[in-house]
């Protein structure tokens, strides 16, 4: 009888187990360490500029008890390596003031430590502008890490083209060819053209329109030519797609 006597209480331990388990947050949830990057102004300027950073966890809830850096570095006037700590925290972001000495594709690089050790860290290339002759909506950047995750698993019939922050200037000042003037692809082969604008403003290749960060995917069906201008490197371009 006096085991029996223990059934209910046995039964009602099991029920508490079970719950928690339920709703207990998966490890991954809680361990994985996100950062964002934003910046004010933007897109950035000569000067000064503050970056907004945000770390959260798995589930998106903000990490407010990080150690956060950041190292900056001017890439096209091969700047040296600054290293700037975040002392502000302000609405779930933390806040670094930087100085940009010189206008140019510029790298940042963010490290969030947490006080049990763990630590994540994400680099972002971007542009600094002289002065911007647009009107850019603000958005958080991409991080190096999400673009080489995206191209990770590109299918062999997508022929990409992948549009940088400021990439019209880069092409006028360093020369750098983002466009190829003649693109092959092929209805049998490489049939879906694959264009990621990650630039601030809207661009076009050939007669092909992409609004600043958006991607746009186009596959081909039938044997054609598309031809036009291209705002990237102010000159034609020319799709060919054979059968």
């Amino acid at each position: 009888m006096k085991i029996f006597r223990f059934l209910p209480i046995v039964g009602l331990i099991a029920l508490v187990i079970g719950i928690g388990l339920f709703l207990r947050q998966p490890d991954d949830e809680v361990d994985y360490i996100q950062i964002g990057l934003n910046s004010d102004p933007f897109p950035m300027t000569f000067g000064s500029a503050d970056l907004i950073v945000s770390v959260t966890n798995g589930q998106g809830k903000p990490i407010e008890d990080a150690h956060v850096t950041v190292v900056t570095q001017e890439l096209h006037h091969h700047g040296p390596e600054i290293l700037t700590i975040a002392r502000r925290y302000e609405n779930d972001h933390y806040i670094i003031p930087i100085f940009w000495s010189m206008p140019g594709q510029s790298s940042i690089t963010v490290t969030a430590t947490l006080p049990d050790g763990r630590t994540s860290e994400e680099e972002f290339v971007t542009f600094v502008y002289m002065s911007p002759t647009f009107k850019a909506e603000s958005r958080p950047y991409r991080s190096k890490g999400e673009l080489e995750k995206e191209l990770e698993n590109v299918p062999d019939n997508e022929y990409w083209i992948i549009v940088p922050h400021g990439a019209r200037e880069i092409t006028d000042t360093h020369f750098e060819n983002f466009v190829e003037p003649l693109i092959l692809l092929s209805v049998s082969g490489k049939n879906t053209l694959v264009i990621r604008n990650d630039d601030f403003v809207d661009n076009s290749i050939g007669p092909f329109y992409v609004a600043a960060g958006e991607t746009l995917r186009q596959q081909f069906f039938e044997p054609a030519v598309y031809q036009g201008v291209c705002t990237i490197n102010q000159g034609p371009v020319r799709i060919e797609v054979s059968e």
